[in-house]
C-alpha cells in the first residue's frame, strides 16, 4: 500500500510541476493556454469474469459519466477525470430444462485519472499535432453475485502507469461551402474541428486482489470488527498482469471557444494477483461538452 501511494504521490508532483513550469516559464504567451471544464455522459458494454469464483464470463450494458479538467497549450496538454459506471451483468451459460444456469451480478466500477501529454515538434505540422507523456489510472470494480452465496461480494483495484501516445489531425472546414440539392441549398459555415486518437500502454501494472478463496477468514466480533477489514481480508497488492486503453475522438468547436465530442473508449485489464486473474473489458460511446473556463 505504501509503494502504491508513493507512485500516486510521484506522479502527481510530476504532472503539477510539468504544468506549473510550463506557464510560469512563458507568462508571455499566457493567452495561449486553454482551459476546459468536461463533463461526459455513455454507454458502456462490459465483458468479465473472475476466476476466482468461477469461469463464466458476464457482460451487460451500463451507464457511464465522467467530469474532467483539461489545459491545453501549444506545448502540452494535462488532464485530469473522474469516471463512473453502474450496470446489471448476465452470464454466459447453456440454456437448461432441469435447473436455471443463468446468473446475474450487479457492477460498479469507479476511476481517477491523470496524464501529461507533450508535443513533439518534429512529428508535428499545422494539420497533426503529435503527443507523448505519462498517464496513471486507478480503477475500483464492485461486483455482487448473490447467487456465489459466501463468494457474492468481489473487489478488485487496477493501478497503473502508462506511456501515452496521442495524435490530433485538424479536419477544420477553412471557408463557406455551398451545398446545391436542386430544391434548395445549403450553406456550411467555416468551423474548427478535429480528430484525435490515443493510445495507453500499461508500464506498472499494480492489482489490489483477494487469495485463493474469497471467504473471509476473520473474526466476528460485534461491534469491534471493521466491516471494510471484513470485506477485504485477503486482500494485497501485486505487481503482474497488463492493461491497455485507447480513445477515438471527433471534437468540434463553436465560436464562443466551447465545443462538444464524441468518442469511443475501449479498455482491457487482467490482473492475475496471487493465484486466479480477473480479466474485464469495455467498450463505451460517450458524448462529451467542453465549457472553457478560462
Amino acid at each position: 500500500m505504501n509503494f502504491l501511494r508513493g507512485i500516486i504521490i510521484v506522479l502527481f508532483a510530476m504532472v503539477s510541476s510539468f504544468h506549473s513550469y510550463s506557464k510560469n516559464g512563458n507568462s508571455a504567451n499566457e493567452s495561449l493556454w486553454k482551459h476546459y471544464f468536461i463533463p461526459s455522459v455513455g454507454i458502456e458494454l462490459i465483458t468479465f469474469r473472475d476466476l476466482a469464483t468461477s469461469p463464466l464470463f458476464y457482460d451487460g450494458v451500463g451507464l457511464a459519466g465522467s467530469i474532467a479538467w483539461q489545459w491545453e497549450h501549444p506545448k502540452n496538454e494535462t488532464k485530469f477525470a473522474l469516471y463512473a459506471t453502474s450496470s446489471t451483468t448476465t452470464s454466459r451459460t447453456p440454456l437448461s430444462t432441469f435447473f436455471q444456469t443463468s446468473t446475474s451480478s450487479s457492477f460498479l466500477s469507479g476511476s481517477v485519472y491523470v496524464h501529461s501529454l507533450f508535443t513533439l515538434p518534429s512529428l508535428s505540422n499545422e494539420k497533426r499535432t503529435v503527443q507523448l507523456g505519462g498517464a496513471m489510472a486507478n480503477t475500483w470494480n464492485i461486483r455482487s453475485n448473490p447467487s456465489l452465496f459466501n463468494n457474492g461480494f468481489g473487489m478488485e483495484s487496477f493501478a497503473n502507469l502508462f506511456l501515452s501516445g496521442k495524435g490530433i489531425y485538424d479536419i477544420s472546414r477553412k471557408h463557406s461551402v455551398v451545398q446545391d440539392f436542386v430544391l434548395f441549398t445549403r450553406t456550411l459555415q467555416p468551423a474548427k474541428r478535429n480528430l484525435s486518437f490515443q493510445l495507453n500502454i500499461g508500464l506498472l501494472n499494480l492489482n489490489y486482489r483477494p487469495g485463493y478463496a474469497y471467504n473471509a477468514d476473520v473474526a466476528l466480533d460485534g461491534s469491534n470488527t471493521d466491516p471494510l477489514a471484513f470485506l477485504l481480508d485477503g486482500h494485497v497488492w501485486k505487481i503482474n498482469g497488463y492493461r491497455l486503453g485507447t480513445q477515438l475522438d471527433y471534437t468540434k468547436y463553436i465560436p464562443n471557444g466551447n465545443g462538444h465530442r464524441w468518442s469511443y473508449i475501449w479498455d482491457i485489464a487482467q490482473a492475475p494477483g496471487r493465484f486466479e486473474p480477473f480479466e474485464m473489458v469495455t467498450h463505451r460511446i460517450q458524448y462529451t461538452l467542453l465549457i472553457q473556463t478560462k
